[in-house]
């Protein structure tokens, strides 16, 4: 439900600040994202052009009581809010692969 393209990555700090695993999301379209893979952590939101961090997805689906996570799950780009612990104007986000 984005208008523009966004960039989509795992948070590797609490800030995000760091991330792994960009994708390019735009609209109309979506980005699969494994949830084991970065639980606790919110999913950023980024510029795709300046890689300058736009918000958070915190808001995810997680496992339920047996550790089972639901197979699919939809979470909008317009719910992202402010990443905790970060100062707007928005910072960079460095991107590395672990």
């Amino acid at each position: 439900d984005t208008g523009s393209a966004v960039l989509a990555f795992d948070c590797d700090d609490d800030s995000c600040v760091r991330g792994i695993g960009e994708g390019v999301v735009v609209h109309g379209d979506y980005v699969e994202i494994n949830e084991d893979a970065y639980t606790p952590s919110p999913i950023g939101l980024a510029d795709p052009k300046t890689h300058r961090l736009l918000g958070c997805l915190i808001d995810l689906p997680h496992a339920d009581r047996s550790g089972n996570y639901p197979a699919n799950e939809t979470v909008k780009m317009s719910s992202a809010v402010a990443c905790p612990g970060v100062t707007y104007p928005a910072p960079k986000v460095h991107f590395y692969n672990p």
